[in-house]
């Protein structure tokens, strides 16, 4: 096997993740997000976790050890716009195959959207009811934190020692 195959290899394994979304998404998914005020943010946060939970490791790898083509800073470049384009247009051919635009998305929702995925009340002004007490945040909130710290960090990292070679 040459080093192309192994660099097709971990490509195509980094879309896995993502797959394995598309593919569990069920009609009940599909309903409970239509039901929920935050149905299209929920959608767009859990297919995003997933996607980049896969491809950006996977783009990385491919750029640090199979890639010699190019110089490093180059190889980052290629790496990080493969993966932003990749993101955008998979993301966008995913909600339109998935029925995102029935999901409740509205620009004026996503701060109370986070309240409810950090544990919190989404709309602390008003009346309605929300448990009191200790609420954890959900695991697509750590998931997502996790990886939105993660990512910019690998990204000054990794300029810093492109910078070195």
């Amino acid at each position: 096997m040459g080093t192309f195959s192994y660099t097709a290899l971990i490509f195509f394994l980094g879309f896995l993740p993502a797959f394995v979304y598309i593919f569990t998404f069920s009609d009940q998914k599909r309903l409970q997000l239509k039901s929920n005020r935050f149905g299209g943010w929920y959608f767009l946060f859990e297919f995003s976790l997933y996607f980049i939970f896969g491809l950006f490791p996977a783009l990385l790898v491919d750029a640090f050890f199979f890639s010699d083509s190019m110089s490093p800073s180059r190889r980052l470049t290629f790496s990080l716009s493969a993966f932003a384009i990749i993101y955008l247009s998979f993301t966008l051919s995913t909600w339109i195959r998935l029925s995102g635009f029935h999901y409740k998305t509205r620009l004026r929702d996503f701060r109370p959207f986070m309240r409810e995925i950090m544990g919190k009340n989404p709309y602390p002004d008003s009346d309605e009811a929300f448990p009191v007490g200790k609420v954890n945040s959900t695991w697509l909130f750590k998931g997502c934190a996790t990886l939105f710290i993660a990512i910019p960090v690998t990204i000054v990292v990794l300029i810093f020692v492109l910078r070195f070679l």
